[in-house]
C-alpha cells in the first residue's frame, strides 16, 4: 500500500477543490470528469517516491485537467504519470528528497527523462511531442504556482515523421491480384480493373480519378445501405404502430409473471414477425433489449430466431445503422470526422432560403472557432428504394434524429444533446452515450467488409476530409484559395502546408511547385480575375500602406519615406504582373519579416474589418511573396536586426 502524505483537504492550494471520496492523495477522484453511471480516478500511486511533493501534484493535475475532457484529460495523464514515476524512482534509488532539489537537478533529471522518451524506437515522433508538450505544459504550471523552480526542458523533435492524413489516393489494394474474377457486379469489376491501373501517383489526372472511383463507390455503398435499412426502418414503424400485433393482448394471454418475465407454453407461435418482437420490447422495456436478464425468454428467443444486432437497428440507433448516415454527410463538405461526430442534435438549422441548411459546430483546435457550412435542405424522397437521387447530408441528419429518439430518456445529461446516440457495448439502459471513437472504428470496419471495392481498398474515416481538401485543389487547377474556402482553414497559411504534406506525397515535382508558390500568388496566372477583384493599382496601394503605417509598419527605417516609396511601387507591379522584386536590405526584410507575423497573429481582428479582402489580406499575400523571395541569408540577417531593434507595432482597431 502507498505511503500515506500529509491530508490532502488541508493543502491550502487545493481546499475545497479535491473530491473527499479520492482513495488516498494519490489515487484522486476527478468529479469534473465523473458522472453517476462512471467514476474517474487518476492513480498516482507509483510516484509515491517524490513524498508529500506527489500528493501536491496529484492534486494540482486533477485542477489542471478538469477543464479538459475526458479523452483529453486521460492522454495527459499517461506522459506526467510517466515523468513522475521516473524521478519518484530516482528519488529512491539515492535517498533523496525531492524538497531539497534545486532547479539544476529538476532539469537534469526531467532532461534525462525526455530523452529517454525522445529515442524510444516504439513511440512516433508526432506522439513524442505530445508527451514532451503536456508535461512542458503541467511544469509551467507548477513552476508559476510556486510548486517547482524555474528550469527549461529540452525542445522536441522538428518536423515529426508520420502523423499525416493523407488522402485515399494512397490506398493500396488489399488483396491480392487475381480474386476479382469471383465478383459478378460487371461495374464492380471494371472499376476495380481502372484502380489497378491508375498507378501513376505522380500524375496529377490519375489521382483524380483514383479519388472520384473511391468516393463514388463509397457513396453507392453507402446509398444502397441507408436506403435497404430506411424501408426497413420505416416498414416495422408502420406495422407496429397499426397495431396488427397486440403486446397487451399477448401478455393477459401468456404471462405468468413480469419480474423475472415467465411465459406460458405456445407464447412463440404469436409472435410470426421481427415486428412482433418489437412491439413487444417497446411495450415492455422502452425498446431495449434486455441483454442483462439471461433468463429472459425474449432475449433467448432472440439469440435463436434472429440476432440482437438485427433487432437493435430496427429499435434504435446503434453504430452500425448510423455509419453510413455520419459518411454521408462526411464526403459532402471536407469535416473532420470527430467533429461530425460530435454534432449536437440541434447543430442543423433552417435558414432564409429554405433549400439550404445550416449546420454549425465548434472546432477546438482553432480556438473554440464556430464553423458554419451549409447543406441542401434535401429531399426525403431519395430514401426511396427506388430513388436515384444523392442522399444529402441534411437527409442523413434528419433520419439519425429521428432514430436516435428513443434513447434519449436514457442519455446522462452530457450525452442527451448528442445526435449520435446509441447503446454502448454493456447493451443496457445505463450504457446509453455518444459513439465513441472505437466504436466508430470497429461499424466503418463492418460496413466496408460488406462491399467488394471498399474491402480491397480500405481507408479510414479521418482520411475523407484531406482528399476532399485536395480534390478540390486538382479540379480548381492548382488554386490554393479554392482549397482555402473548401477547407475553412483560420489562416491561408494552414491551407499551403495542409497540401504541401499531399503533394510532397503523391504529386509531381512540378505539382509541388505549384503549391509551394501558391502562397506568393503565383495563382494570379492561373486566376487573372483576381487582379481585378483585388483593385491593386497605385491609388490603392498607397491607401493599403497608409492604414499599415497607422500600425507602424515601416515607421523603423532610417529612410521611411523612401522606403514605403519603394514597397508602393512592388506592391502594384506585383499584382499587375505577378513578378516579385528580391529585396537585399536586411532592414527592410526585418520590418516585413515581423510585420507579415503581427498581421498573422491579428487576422482573427483583422477579418472582422469592412476592408479585410481589399487591404489586409493583398497586403499580406504580397508580403509572404516578398519573404518568400528573399535569399536565405537576408531572412536569417533580417531576423537577426529584427531582434536587434526589438521591432514591435500597434494592434488593429477592433471595428
Amino acid at each position: 500500500m502507498a505511503t500515506q502524505y500529509v491530508d490532502l483537504n488541508k493543502l491550502k492550494f487545493v481546499a475545497g477543490k479535491i473530491n473527499p471520496t479520492s482513495y488516498g492523495e494519490l489515487f484522486v477522484y476527478s468529479s469534473a470528469h465523473s458522472s453517476e453511471r462512471t467514476r474517474v480516478y487518476f492513480n498516482f500511486r507509483t510516484c509515491s517516491g517524490l513524498g508529500p511533493l506527489a500528493a501536491k501534484l496529484a492534486a494540482e493535475f486533477t485542477i489542471w485537467t478538469a477543464p479538459k475532457e475526458k479523452g483529453s484529460a486521460l492522454a495527459a495523464l499517461v506522459p506526467i504519470r510517466g515523468w513522475m514515476r521516473y524521478l519518484s524512482d530516482l528519488a529512491r534509488v539515492d535517498g533523496s528528497n525531492t524538497t531539497d532539489w534545486t532547479a539544476q537537478k529538476w532539469g537534469l533529471q526531467t532532461g534525462e527523462w525526455l530523452l529517454s522518451i525522445l529515442s524510444d524506437p516504439d513511440l512516433g515522433d508526432r506522439t513524442k511531442n505530445q508527451y514532451r508538450s503536456n508535461v512542458h505544459a503541467f511544469v509551467a504550471r507548477m513552476q508559476t504556482a510556486g510548486v517547482l523552480p524555474a528550469f527549461r526542458i529540452l525542445n522536441g523533435i522538428k518536423k515529426p515523421e508520420g502523423g499525416k492524413k493523407l488522402s485515399i489516393a494512397l490506398v493500396k489494394k488489399a488483396l491480392r491480384d487475381g480474386e476479382d474474377i469471383h465478383i459478378i457486379d460487371v461495374a464492380t469489376r471494371d472499376a476495380l480493373s481502372e484502380l489497378d491501373n491508375l498507378n501513376d501517383l505522380t500524375d496529377s489526372a490519375q489521382v483524380l480519378r483514383r479519388i472520384d472511383l473511391l468516393l463514388g463507390a463509397t457513396r453507392k455503398a453507402i446509398e444502397n445501405r441507408i436506403r435497404h435499412f430506411w424501408y426497413d426502418w420505416q416498414e416495422a414503424r408502420q406495422i407496429v404502430s397499426s397495431g396488427i400485433f397486440d403486446p397487451i393482448g399477448f401478455l393477459e394471454r401468456h404471462c405468468v409473471s413480469r419480474e423475472p418475465l415467465k411465459l406460458r407454453r405456445g407464447w412463440k407461435y404469436e409472435l410470426t414477425d421481427d415486428t412482433d418482437m418489437i412491439a413487444l420490447l417497446q411495450h415492455l422495456y422502452d425498446g431495449i433489449i434486455p441483454i442483462d436478464e439471461p433468463g429472459n425468454p425474449l432475449v433467448r428467443w432472440i439469440y435463436n430466431q434472429y440476432s440482437v444486432r438485427h433487432i437493435r437497428n430496427l429499435l434504435h440507433s446503434t453504430p452500425d445503422n448510423v455509419i453510413p448516415f455520419l459518411v454521408t454527410m462526411l464526403i459532402d463538405r471536407p469535416i473532420e470526422v470527430s467533429y461530425a461526430a460530435g454534432f449536437a442534435v440541434d447543430a442543423m438549422r433552417s435558414t432564409a432560403n429554405p433549400n439550404n441548411m445550416k449546420i454549425t459546430y465548434v472546432k477546438k483546435r482553432a480556438g473554440h472557432r464556430m464553423i458554419t457550412t451549409i447543406w441542401a435542405s434535401g429531399d426525403d424522397r431519395s430514401l426511396a428504394s427506388s430513388s436515384r437521387r444523392s442522399i444529402d447530408p441534411a437527409t442523413a441528419f434528419r433520419c439519425v434524429q429521428s432514430m436516435r429518439e428513443p434513447l434519449i430518456k436514457f442519455a446522462e445529461a452530457q450525452d442527451a444533446d448528442k445526435l449520435f446516440l446509441v447503446l454502448g457495448n454493456g447493451g443496457t439502459r445505463k450504457t446509453v452515450k455518444a459513439v465513441s471513437p472505437r466504436a466508430w472504428l470497429d461499424a466503418w470496419d463492418r460496413f466496408r467488409a460488406g462491399d467488394p471495392i471498399l474491402t480491397r481498398y480500405r481507408f479510414t474515416l479521418d482520411k475523407i476530409r484531406p482528399t476532399l481538401i485536395l480534390r478540390a485543389y486538382i479540379v480548381s487547377g492548382g488554386d490554393i484559395f479554392e482549397a482555402y474556402r473548401v477547407a475553412q482553414h483560420k489562416l491561408l497559411g494552414t491551407t499551403q502546408r495542409y497540401l504541401n504534406e499531399q503533394v510532397s506525397e503523391q504529386l509531381s515535382a512540378e505539382d509541388a511547385r505549384n503549391v509551394q508558390g501558391a502562397i506568393s500568388l503565383k495563382i494570379l496566372e492561373k486566376r487573372p480575375e483576381l487582379r481585378g477583384d483585388l483593385r491593386i493599382n497605385e491609388q490603392s496601394a498607397k491607401r493599403v500602406l497608409r492604414q499599415a503605417a497607422n500600425l507602424g509598419f515601416l515607421e523603423h527605417n532610417k529612410e521611411a519615406e523612401n522606403v514605403r516609396e519603394e514597397v508602393q511601387s512592388e506592391l502594384v507591379r506585383f499584382f499587375l504582373t505577378g513578378e516579385i522584386i528580391v529585396l537585399e536590405d536586411p532592414e527592410v526584410a526585418a520590418e516585413l519579416i515581423v510585420f507579415k507575423e503581427h498581421l498573422v497573429t491579428e487576422l482573427p481582428t483583422l477579418k472582422g474589418h469592412p476592408d479585410y479582402e481589399t487591404s489586409w489580406l493583398p497586403l499580406l499575400v504580397f508580403l509572404n511573396a516578398a519573404i518568400e523571395a528573399m535569399l536565405p541569408d537576408v531572412r536569417q540577417r533580417g531576423r537577426k536586426v529584427a531582434a536587434e531593434m526589438g521591432i514591435e507595432y500597434l494592434e488593429p482597431p477592433i471595428v
